[in-house]
């Protein structure tokens, strides 16, 4: 990522990125500019707003993320 894919994004998408490309699987949100790990219980009951930016690694965000990439490779590949 470092290497390949910063470099041709904007500076400013480079800590969002990170987020989901680093411990995709991994229950998040974003406090005071830092990535903190939650359960998704927490996000749930206190966390679950646009301000915090939450993201749950459940198993939903799998099926998510390879949904997505199937879209792309299909869109890629014609």
């Amino acid at each position: 990522m470092e290497e390949e894919v910063y470099q041709l994004i904007p500076a400013e998408w480079h800590s969002e990125m990170r987020m989901f490309t680093e411990n995709e699987f991994q229950s998040v949100v974003t406090r005071d500019g830092k990535v903190q790990p939650k359960s998704s219980e927490e996000i749930t009951r206190y966390f679950n707003t646009h301000a915090c930016n939450p993201r749950t690694g459940d198993c939903a965000g799998h099926g998510s993320s390879r949904r997505f990439l199937e879209v792309y490779l299909a869109l890629k590949n014609g």
